[in-house]
């Protein structure tokens, strides 16, 4: 019975060993590492993945095998390094990743002149696996070039060209697309170009937005694996100009209201400043934060090509006089000319009117009316005194009127006065 029971024992070990017969090995899992292509100078990257059920991994190490069959470890020179490991566990630290990353790629690091392993360990034990690197000499890339960048003037007619500049082999290198792109918007392509030059763009310059950065890009795959793009860029500078009169600019507005200034100058970049003359200064003085700037004023636009402008809200007397937008020549000039120099600026002269200025010449108009009612009034009384008079003797009041009515001769009229009638009762 005994020797029965140590056999079944023993079977159910075989049984169990069967299963489960490499407990504790590591194992290369996915993502797997692959076959990648580096371009010369680059950099490469490779990732290997080991886990572990049992032990966790301890670590992995990249090797390289010569074509003698020599095995050379590939050490991590750590930060700055040509060559660099980045390692991360998950799961408890059953898993362990590593990324092998290379800099400066060389020629002489392809798989031509030795191949590529990733061996993970855990405790005595190992698993490995393959890979190549292969590297694409720079003499093998597709190139472009471009027209040197330009500052123009509005109405000056421009080309932009690019070219290919690089023969490459077609049978490892396909170019896909080339093309025309500005502000991230595609302007003009060619589809698997065989021309050696993109069609050059020829235009006119009539707006700011004509100017900017203009972009050749290249799209291309190399050995059939690879995809390489390239671009190079053109630069359109478009000199800033006032397209108003530079004096005869007036602004009005009452007391209390908003006014603002609206400048005239278009570019690409423009890049404005803000001078000031009042009634009570001598010269005009630039407007600076912590010097004369007011809480009421407030600039916009300063970030697009034109309509830039100077707002004054709540307009006083104190106000009035002359303000002038300027062009400053470059982001990085710093205007140190004349305070009270504004040759080439646009002027504007601020006029503040009295809210109830509109309503004076009314009041004018009643005034005068009233005075001219005044004096009709006072001529026909003095008038009238004059032309009355009365006659008087000792029995009989003699009156007599006219009017200046041609057909009325007057009148005359007779009574007793008053002493004849009382002479009369006391007779």
């Amino acid at each position: 019975m005994l020797s029965t029971a140590i056999c079944v024992a023993i079977l159910c070990l075989l049984a169990v060993s069967s299963i489960s017969p490499v407990q504790g090995k590591p194992a290369i899992i996915a993502p797997l590492p692959t076959n990648i292509y580096a371009i010369q100078f680059g950099r490469a990257e490779v990732g290997c993945t080991v886990k572990d059920t049992v032990n966790k991994p301890t670590k992995i190490n990249f090797v390289r095998t010569s074509k003698f069959g020599d095995i050379d470890v590939i050490y991590d020179e750590g930060i700055g390094g040509r060559i660099q490991y980045k390692n991360k566990t998950e799961d408890g630290g059953q898993i362990l990743t590593s990324t092998l990353v290379i800099n400066n790629v060389t020629l002489k690091d392809s798989s031509d002149f030795g191949g590529y392993e990733c061996i993970g360990y855990s405790g005595n034990q190992k698993d490995a696996y393959g890979f190549t690197i292969n590297v694409i000499n720079r003499n093998e890339l597709p190139g472009i070039a471009v027209s040197e960048n330009k500052t123009v003037q509005f109405g000056t007619e421009i080309i932009l060209s690019c070219n290919l500049t690089l023969k490459m082999d077609v049978d490892t290198t396909k170019l896909r697309k080339l093309m025309w792109i500005k502000g991230g918007q595609v302007i003009d392509e060619v589809l698997y170009p065989k021309e050696q030059t993109l069609k050059s763009r020829k235009f006119k310059v009539s707006d700011p937005s004509d100017g900017g950065l203009y972009s050749c890009h290249l799209i291309s795959r190399l050995r059939d694996s690879l995809d390489y793009n390239i671009t190079d860029s053109i630069h359109i500078t478009v000199k800033p100009k006032f397209f108003k009169d530079l004096m005869d600019n007036e602004v009005k507005v009452f007391k209390g209201k908003s006014a603002t200034f609206e400048c005239s100058a278009k570019g690409n970049p423009l890049n404005t400043f803000w001078k000031r003359k009042l009634k009570s200064e001598k010269s005009a003085n630039m407007l600076k934060e912590g010097e004369n700037w007011n809480s009421r004023y407030s600039l916009s636009n300063l970030d697009k090509m034109e309509d830039h402008s100077l707002t004054i809200s709540d307009v006083g007397y104190g106000d009035r006089g002359f303000y002038y937008c300027c062009i400053q020549e470059s982001e990085t000039a710093n205007n140190t000319k004349e305070q009270d120099d504004v040759e080439g600026c646009q002027k504007f002269t601020l006029r503040v009117k009295d809210p109830l200025g509109a309503l004076w010449p009314v009041i004018g108009i009643i005034i005068e009316v009233i005075l001219l009612v005044i004096i009709i009034v006072l001529a026909e009384k003095f008038k009238k005194k004059k032309t009355e008079s009365t006659k008087t003797d000792g029995r009989v009041e003699f009156s007599y009127s006219s009017t200046d009515d041609a057909v009325d001769k007057g009148q005359v009229r007779l009574r007793p006065s008053a002493a004849a009638t009382s002479s009369g009762e006391k007779a």
